[in-house]
This record gives C-alpha cells, sequence and structure tokens, in this order.
C-alpha cells in the first residue's frame, strides 16, 4: 500500500526507518491506515444486527508492527467492538511478561468458544479487558 500512496518504500521498510524523512513517511502511511480503520469501525457501526450493530457483536483486534527493531514485544494492539461481548472499553492494559496468546484466548471464550488454551497462553485477560 505505500507505494499506491506514491511512498517510495515498502510497509517493512518504512516500518525500520531511522532518518526523519523515512519516519516522516511511515507517519503518512500510519495516518493512512488509521482513516481506513476509522471507516471500517463507522461501517460496521452503522450496519445494524438483531442486537444492536455489527460492531457492538463483534471484537476487532488491530495490531501495529511498528518498530525499529524485529523485537516483536510492546507493540500497540487495539481491541474495539464487543459492547455486547463484555469488553470493557476505555481501558488501557499492559504487562510484559504476558503472551499475547491470553488476549487471543479471552476473545475466543468472549465468543462463547470453549477453550483452555491457545498456542502459548498462559490464562486469559478476563479480569483486565473483559467483563464475562
Amino acid at each position: 500500500f505505500p507505494l499506491k500512496l506514491g511512498l517510495s518504500s515498502t510497509h517493512h521498510q518504512l516500518s525500520h526507518a531511522n532518518d526523519k524523512n523515512g519516519q516522516l513517511n511511515f507517519a503518512k502511511y500510519d495516518h493512512f491506515l488509521s482513516e481506513q480503520l476509522a471507516y471500517f469501525f463507522n461501517r460496521l457501526e452503522q450496519f445494524k444486527d438483531h442486537k444492536g450493530s455489527v460492531l457492538d457483536n463483534s471484537i476487532v483486534l488491530y495490531g501495529s508492527g511498528a518498530s525499529t527493531t524485529p523485537n516483536p514485544r510492546n507493540l500497540p494492539t487495539l481491541v474495539a467492538g464487543g459492547a455486547n461481548m463484555g469488553l470493557k472499553h476505555g481501558t488501557y492494559w499492559s504487562q510484559d511478561a504476558t503472551p499475547m496468546a491470553n488476549l487471543h484466548l479471552s476473545i475466543l471464550q468472549s465468543m462463547g468458544i470453549e477453550q483452555e488454551s491457545f498456542a502459548d497462553s498462559t490464562g486469559t485477560l478476563s479480569d483486565s479487558i473483559f467483563s464475562v
């Protein structure tokens, strides 16, 4: 997508940019992605389901692979929607030693899927971001 926006680098190249111009280009690309995400959320909110909007009855997990290093830790992740699925909104959660798979397992369980573990999960985040 960056090339279609007139940027001269791929997503991967932009994500590792360490010069000012590269970081500005990555910011432009990130802004574009944020606009697309907002559009997607608005469309999900507009479509109504039997119990509210499609957004209320869906959980959207959006993560960023933006890092100047190959370290896959502490990457920003957004969990949206799910108002009818027990998702607590307006919260910030951070724990360094907790696997991302705990979030995935929590999402599965919020959808009624009886699963005891997922990948390298060590538990769930039920008390942190889910009220169920």
